[in-house]
């Protein structure tokens, strides 16, 4: 009897350290997945990722406890993430299993600002294995309960700030949840599911092509227990590999290196050792371990397109009447409307043709032309590279004032280099350059939308930087 009390105890301080201290999952690596630990972060990258993360707490402790947990989440529509988080913890003869489903709805508040709200909902079963005690009498009435089982519903709600360089958000874990009820000694004991509060901010201080060093801050807070909270510095290099190094309030510290390879594979390692907590000389620390995968759209080569449609230079023939297609495409010819210039004399020839008599095909093949493609220097939405800017603004404005049917939609492109993230911010800065030079030149703003594209449908492989120059664009599309 004397053995079954001590295994009680031991399952008490497991429940107590583990059931209340950790109802939630206490990870490390959350600035690498920030769905973790809000729900307002599905789909915030605008691509699908898969991350499996691996947590031993308390190494050298006998049935200390192990998490996995597997989160998947993506971007549809636009503005609409989606997501699953799957958690699987084994602390002794405690085993908890959840599962909940997430959705988050993002708003772009201005160029580089966003602000989004994440709620998810669903199952958590938790199991107390009474089958695995080892005593010398098993006639007590608590054995003879036998394993414990019994199935609750949760649920957690989150809201994210977040810019290009800034990160900040509120969560609330187990927003609402019912309790889980376990028969001790022909008792009904209820584990309630508490609420927790998390905020969580980051900054990037220091933001080039090759350095980024960004301070974060993580603060716990529940009605059971003390605030607890992380403060962590993150230094990265060529958006390539990571190393942190962070203090958790009455724990320790913690090291974190973190590996990202092609913007795709995501790798990182967290090992936190305590310094304060009560169990200090007794672990061997915590490993955490992360797996990450993002798949973002990518589509075909501009050039590649062309080809397959046998879309090339020397077939772009507009639809005009038979006396323009009789004139001599000459450089020098040149005309004037409002003090603008078009070079181009087939562009010229186009402006002069009577509204609703333009194929707009033929006109959009023709901006893809080299010289109508606006190359950008790299991380800019204000140099220019090709020069020709001016030019084809101008051909532009012609264009819409004599066809008023027409419209247009400006489309911005990076290359491979920077997150996903950083791409659709600076694509967005370049398409909307473009369109304000439009503005000035009287075109209305009613008549302009603007798409930016990241890195995505690149006019080359960025295998090299003299391809990934000619990706760093802004293009004109007309439409009707």
């Amino acid at each position: 009897m004397k053995i079954i009390k001590s295994i009680f105890t031991l399952c008490s301080l497991v429940l107590l350290l583990d059931g209340r201290a950790q109802q939630i999952s206490l990870n490390t690596l959350y600035n690498q997945n920030f769905l973790l630990i809000n729900p307002a972060a599905a789909g915030k990258s605008g691509c699908f990722s898969a991350y499996l993360n691996h947590r031993n707490q308390w190494v050298g402790i006998n049935n200390s406890p192990l998490r996995n947990r597997l989160t998947l989440d993506g971007r549809v529509k636009n503005n609409h993430g989606i997501g699953l988080d799957l958690s699987m913890l084994q602390a002794g003869l405690l085993s908890d299993f959840s599962a909940k489903a997430t959705y988050a709805h993002h708003i772009q508040l201005s160029k580089k600002t966003f602000l989004s709200a994440g709620f998810s909902a669903g199952i958590t079963q938790q199991n107390f294995n009474l089958s695995d005690v080892i005593a010398s009498d098993y006639s007590d009435n608590t054995l003879a309960q036998g394993n414990q089982s019994d199935m609750g519903f949760n649920s957690d709600a989150g809201v994210l700030f977040y810019t290009d360089r800034i990160r900040i958000g509120v969560s609330i874990p187990q927003v609402y949840s019912t309790g889980i009820g376990i028969q001790m000694s022909g008792v009904e004991e209820e584990y309630k599911l508490v609420n927790h509060m998390i905020f969580a901010a980051g900054i990037d201080v220091v933001s080039s092509d090759s350095w980024k060093v960004t301070p974060s801050l993580v603060y716990r807070n529940a009605s059971f227990k003390a605030n607890q909270m992380d403060v962590s510095m993150r230094v990265g290099w060529n958006n390539l590999v990571g190393i942190s190094v962070l203090y958790r309030s009455s724990y320790g510290f913690a090291g974190v290196f973190d590996l990202n390879i092609a913007d795709r594979f995501n790798l990182a390692y967290s090992y936190g050792f305590g310094t304060s907590s009560s169990i200090t000389g007794i672990s061997k620390g915590a490993h955490e371990l992360m797996l990450g995968i993002k798949l973002c759209k990518k589509e075909k080569p501009i050039e590649d397109i062309l080809t397959e449609n046998a879309l090339v230079t020397k077939e772009l023939v507009p639809v005009v009447k038979d006396s323009l297609l009789t004139k001599q495409h000459v450089i020098e010819d040149i005309i004037t409307s409002d003090k603008v210039i078009i070079q181009d004399t087939l562009i010229a020839e186009i402006s002069n043709v009577e509204p609703w008599e333009i194929d707009v095909d033929s006109l959009n093949a023709a901006f893809l032309k080299k010289d109508k493609v606006i190359l950008f220097k790299l991380n800019s939405s204000r140099d220019v590279i090709s020069g020709n800017q001016k030019q084809v603004v101008d051909e532009v404005v012609v264009l819409l004032q004599n066809h008023l049917d027409l419209n247009i939609t400006i489309e911005g492109f990076t290359c491979d280099i920077g997150t996903t993230e950083q791409n659709m911010v600076v694509s967005s800065e370049r398409a909307e350059a473009i369109k304000d030079f439009l503005i000035k030149k009287g075109v209305s703003p009613g008549r302009i939308q603007v798409a930016p594209k990241g890195e995505s449908n690149p006019l080359r492989s960025n295998s090299n930087e003299e391809n990934r120059s000619q990706n760093r664009r802004v293009i004109i599309v007309f439409r009707r």
